[in-house]
């Protein structure tokens, strides 16, 4: 009996089985965006919970306005470093991509400025 080479779907299960709970998140994140489904993201709509923690339609359409900007690397890594500077920052201040990738909260101050800096990156 011979083996059958696996398909995507194959290769999509074995790679959920063995990643991360927090690499599952991220890919549901992706995977349940407005954006990846085709659904424009909605404006205006908060983009952290009153915890300060950023929600998964706010790391979505920040993600989204990186791309349009062409914020990434040559490893594709977003650059937020350009994001912390252009809300007045240091590059250094990791604080968005903790916010983004592991759910850390955000200070009020920064937090507001990225909310203006994504409406006005939305409505341009």
């Amino acid at each position: 009996m011979s083996k059958l080479t696996p398909n995507r779907v194959d290769a999509l299960k074995a790679e959920w089985g063995a990643a991360t709970p927090n690499e599952r998140s991220e890919f549901l994140f992706w995977a349940l965006s407005p954006a990846t489904v085709g659904i424009p993201p909605l404006r205006g709509e908060p983009i952290a919970d009153a915890h300060r923690c950023l929600t998964a339609s706010g790391i979505a359409r920040i993600r989204s306005a990186l791309e349009r900007r062409g914020w990434r690397d040559e490893d594709g890594y977003n650059k937020l470093g350009a994001l912390m500077e252009e809300l007045g920052g240091s590059k250094l201040n990791a604080s968005i991509g903790m916010a983004m990738n592991s759910g850390s909260r955000l200070q009020q101050n920064l937090l507001d400025a990225l909310q203006g800096w994504l409406e006005a990156e939305e409505s341009a």
